[in-house]
């Protein structure tokens, strides 16, 4: 009962298992330079993620799981929403770091700012569903620097009476709001982006240095597990953030050429982020 967060990463498409977390060597067919080793009882490729196999020690691999679809959309939804997107409500069905935001939410402090859900290059994950929008994910897409403009060109003293007067205008529709929850949301979510606005904590949380960005690949991946450490590290209120990595419905040239392409691509993307996150 230790664990207080959550790091979703989906590999949108799906890697192969049997080149990667159960590792199946095929004569002929496996690179050679895949270079398969046993690492405590683990078949491991320490050639094409040569990184996490030092971190091993530190994951615990379930091969006990199994898919309840074979399509990609509806099993891609299903893992972010824990039940058959098929059933009743599973069109609107919350995300599963909804749900952690509704749990958590009562034990947050007057000083997180943060959403209690991020997704990060998520675009296209699942969202709050049915539950209001206080419960949905922030989506972020984070550059080499972190997340820019969190500060407005004007500077504070500017944007304060100009968010008071965005107040003195929308109030009565959007407090208690005649229209019902919808502009309420937009009341709360106007809030909570000003309150990350000239925070400190908030900026130290969302940038970072180009050679950390460098340490964990300098891709658009890695920046997003770099954020994802600085903000949790932070304690600024965010208790389940959620990557994506498309790329892995490789139905040919798996294994690309001359050691680029495939898997050795993408591998290695996700080896120096995670291994990085790990590690930090």
């Amino acid at each position: 009962n230790k664990a207080k967060n959550v790091i979703f990463i989906q590999l949108v498409g799906a890697p192969s298992h049997t080149d990667t977390f159960d590792f199946k060597e095929v004569p002929g067919t496996t690179p050679s330079n895949f270079n398969p080793a046993n690492i405590n009882g683990v078949m491991w490729p320490t050639g094409l993620m040569p990184k996490l196999a030092v971190q091993l020690p530190n994951i615990a691999i379930v091969r006990s799981a199994q898919a309840w679809a074979t399509g990609h959309a509806i099993t891609q939804t299903w893992i972010q929403i824990g039940r058959n997107p098929s059933g009743v409500l599973g069109d609107i069905a919350p995300n599963i770091g909804s749900i952690v935001a509704v749990e958590k939410y009562p034990e947050r402090l007057p000083n997180q700012v943060l959403p209690t859900f991020i997704g990060l290059n998520s675009q296209a994950g699942i969202g709050g569903g049915y539950l209001p929008a206080t419960y949905g994910p922030m989506q972020l897409t984070p550059s080499p620097s972190g997340i820019p403009d969190t500060t407005n060109a004007d500077g504070a003293a500017r944007m304060a009476p100009r968010f008071q007067l965005l107040g003195q205008l929308d109030d009565p529709l959007r407090i208690n709001s005649p229209y019902g929850k919808p502009l309420e949301d937009f009341a709360d979510f106007d809030t909570s982006a000003k309150a990350l606005m000239y925070n400190p904590a908030v900026a130290a949380a969302f940038n970072y240095a180009t050679a950390d960005s460098v340490r964990y690949g300098n891709t658009a991946f890695g920046n997003a597990c770099l954020l994802a450490t600085k903000v949790l590290g932070s304690n600024l209120g965010t208790r389940y953030v959620q990557i994506a990595l498309g790329g892995w419905d490789m139905h040919v040239g798996i294994y690309g050429k001359n050691g680029t392409g495939g898997l050795y691509t993408l591998g290695k993307t996700f080896d120096d982020g995670v291994s990085a996150m790990l590690s930090d």
